[in-house]
């Protein structure tokens, strides 16, 4: 069996066609996947519609995890700061927004009934989403941080040198890289119910400090002297790659693949703000619309 230094240089091949050190993600992805269907597949028995633009998208998020976490492309981010670097901009900032978009909490709340057996899990979702902890989680603030926060807590400290050193570690980080990010965007332009959000404006300005911070790391990240995740990354090198080199082309890659990302969930921020202003608008010359009582508004 080929060990992690002695893996070839990556082709097409040997990292899409690839199999990873264990199938925990492409686990994850199937029950995921069918999970999701099955839902769809509910509403549609019983006549009740579901955007087919949702389910695309959610498919869309699996397929990004299988992309960087269930081929040959997962044993290289154990071993290359790049290949790992690849991983987390994945799962932190493109994977995490398809799934958002794919709205699975209303989902599930469609497909679940109200009655019978299944009717606990329902009621249980529902406390979930009114909950106190969740409320804390899913604040500005609170997101900001975690999302921000983790990239320098980790990589600067030798914390990552730890986690990088097991399968239990590396997989763990990747949890963490997926659902920091799905907290954040979920809160900017998830449409799933959930606590109350700030306007979309708050929100489009949230994501400025949040790029300027991402562009700080990366700079820092591709231009440091000291190798990150040492004495383990000098370890497991494969003889055909350069440990700095490597590294520059990590911290390019966490400037570059930021750009998409937040620029989007820019836009759609944008777009949120003028659709909520169109809809405060008067349809007609001296008409007032006043805002429905507090207790009506949604959760």
């Amino acid at each position: 069996m080929t060990t992690h230094a002695d893996l070839p240089r990556p082709t097409w091949h040997n990292v899409l066609l690839g199999t990873p050190d264990h199938s925990l993600w492409l686990v994850v992805c199937a029950v995921a996947a069918v999970a999701y269907l099955a839902a769809v597949y509910r509403l549609h028995r019983r006549g009740d519609h579901w955007p087919v633009r949702r389910t695309a998208l959610w498919l869309a998020g699996l397929v990004t995890i299988y992309l960087v976490c269930g081929n040959g492309f997962a044993r290289y981010a154990m071993v290359l700061f790049s290949a790992h670097m690849a991983q987390h901009m994945m799962l932190n900032m493109y994977t995490p927004i398809l799934l958002a978009l794919g709205a699975p909490v209303t989902l599930t709340l469609r497909a679940l009934p109200a009655r019978g057996n299944l009717a606990g899990v329902r009621r249980g979702l529902v406390r979930v989403l009114h909950s106190r902890a969740l409320a804390v989680l899913s604040s500005m603030p609170v997101a900001v941080v975690l999302f921000v926060v983790s990239l320098f807590g980790l990589y600067f400290t030798p914390l990552f040198a730890l986690l990088m050193s097991s399968t239990a570690g590396h997989v763990g980080m990747q949890v963490h890289f997926l659902i920091t990010g799905y907290l954040f965007f979920w809160i900017l332009v998830g449409p799933d119910p959930g606590p109350r959000r700030p306007p979309p404006m708050v929100r489009f300005l949230a994501i400025l400090p949040v790029g300027a911070m991402h562009a700080l790391f990366a700079v820092t990240v591709a231009f440091a002297h000291h190798i990150f995740g040492e004495p383990f990354i000098s370890e497991v090198r494969p003889h055909w790659s350069s440990v700095q080199w490597d590294q520059t082309l990590g911290g390019g890659i966490a400037g570059g693949f930021a750009e998409l990302p937040m620029g989007t969930v820019a836009v759609l921020c944008l777009l949120q703000w003028w659709n909520a202003a169109e809809a405060r608008m008067p349809s007609t010359p001296g008409e007032l619309v006043v805002d429905p009582p507090s207790s009506t508004r949604a959760r």
